[in-house]
């Protein structure tokens, strides 16, 4: 029989790529999208708040939430996506999430014709991964 050491299993789940979830009932209905072990709040300075997420780029893995004995709260194949789409969340602006190669969370603005750079305001009031 063969032990694996928590610290070296944490390591590697550490290391495994980030993704992002649709929020089907696993997570409060405030929530748009999850992602592993990375919780971020932000506030949008000026920013459309009835902006819909969308997840980008499918990824094969999927996710199941078995909550108590209850099927109802029960939530299977809830699929990975490597990105996370804010379109219009300024005019002619979207914001993006995404993981990079080492794991971390980190976002771009993409500017469509005419958008401009002084709408992209963020305030990150929190980032913290398990």
């Amino acid at each position: 029989m063969k032990l694996i050491s928590l610290l070296a299993l944490c390591g590697t789940i550490q290391a495994l790529p980030l993704w992002f979830e649709p929020n089907q009932g696993q997570a409060h209905p405030s929530v748009q999208f999850l992602s592993r072990s990375v919780y971020l709040g932000s506030a949008r300075i000026g920013a459309r708040r009835d902006v819909r997420a969308e997840g980008l780029d499918l990824e094969t893995g999927i996710s199941s939430y078995f909550i108590d004995n209850h099927p109802k709260k029960w939530h299977a194949g809830v699929p990975h996506y490597g990105k996370v789409r804010y379109k219009g969340i300024y005019p002619d602006v979207d914001l993006i999430y995404y993981g990079n190669a080492e794991g971390h969370l980190e976002y771009d603005f993409e500017l469509a014709a005419g958008g401009h750079r002084s709408r992209t305001d963020l305030a990150l009031l929190e980032s913290t991964r398990t």
